[in-house]
């Protein structure tokens, strides 16, 4: 019955595989003739399985599955999740061997099979990308020597080597404190903050080097703007649990849209702008969202 479950019903109303049971309850589990199990079913922010039995006969399923199979549902899983905690140019040889793997393809397989942990591989992965960011912009920008630090004007920034500047934070990519943040001299805006992966940043070592200028975070702010895009299938009620998340979560909605105008039937696209103190807190919120019954997809913008 577990391989081909479908779906639920509790005094017969279909409820998401992931609900909470109460005490009294008639269930009714619903079934496919040649169901099998989902993928999705390991991934631990989806709150699908709740014991460890039942997680290792859903390994126990996967492992006995075509070799050339899992390759190809790991592939996108991987990338998925390297691109919601936004990783980018991760060596995934170098990660395959950090698990014992000699392929990229050995790494893929063992992520479709649900041999390896999504959120640990992700985890690895940002472990091996943090001394590269810690010594690669911030090294190339820093072409002169330092002579003080003082904050700038506005936004808690410290820019060094400059007194006194104007500094605004980039619309583009809307850094928050715990992000690597590089500094752009424009002739209008002051300093303008960005992330160290933006793509503005990237061009502007090759095209306008001299203008880069290394910054820090000082005192913070108590709020900062980030962009968050989901893709969902549509149902009743998934606006309000979203909006319901974010305010027990005290997070601020500044913006919202959405788009259900897409060549998928029933999908529909929602653009957030939320209030964060931080990556942390950002790190918190996006879980919490990907585990929303109907969710596809949540990332930063």
């Amino acid at each position: 019955v577990g391989n081909t479950c479908r779906g639920a019903k509790v005094n017969g109303r279909i409820v998401p595989l992931t609900y909470n049971l109460n005490t009294g309850e008639k269930i009714e589990i619903l079934t496919a003739k040649n169901g099998t199990p989902s993928r999705d079913w390991l991934n631990p922010a989806m709150g699908y399985l709740k014991s460890s039995r039942s997680r290792a006969k859903i390994h126990q399923y996967f492992r006995h599955q075509d070799k050339d199979k899992n390759i190809i549902a790991g592939k996108p899983i991987l990338d998925k999740e390297l691109q919601r905690q936004g990783l980018k140019d991760v060596d995934l040889l170098a990660l395959s061997k950090h698990y014992n793997y000699k392929k990229i393809d050995d790494l893929y397989a063992g992520i479709g099979a649900g041999d390896l942990r999504l959120h640990q591989v992700g985890n690895a992965a940002r472990n091996m990308l943090a001394p590269q960011i810690a010594t690669s912009a911030p090294e190339k920008i820093q072409k002169t020597n330092k002579i003080h630090s003082k904050k700038s004007k506005g936004n808690g920034i410290v820019v060094h080597g400059v007194d006194n500047l104007l500094s605004t934070i980039a619309g583009c990519c809307k850094p928050v404190p715990g992000d690597e943040i590089v500094g752009y001299i424009s002739q209008s805006r002051g300093v303008v903050i960005h992330r160290s992966d933006c793509n503005h940043i990237l061009r502007a070592q090759h095209d306008n080097f001299e203008r880069l200028i290394e910054v820090d975070w000082g005192e913070t702010q108590d709020f900062y703007v980030v962009d968050v895009a989901i893709r969902a299938y549509d149902r009743q009620g998934l606006l309000r649990d979203i909006t319901t998340l974010l305010a027990s979560n005290n997070v601020g909605v500044i913006k919202l849209n959405t788009n259900s105008k897409r060549v998928v039937e029933s999908m529909v696209d929602i653009s957030l702008q939320v209030e964060v103190p931080g990556t942390d807190k950002l790190g918190e919120i996006l879980s919490a969202l990907n585990r929303l019954p109907n969710i596809s997809e949540v990332k930063r913008r």
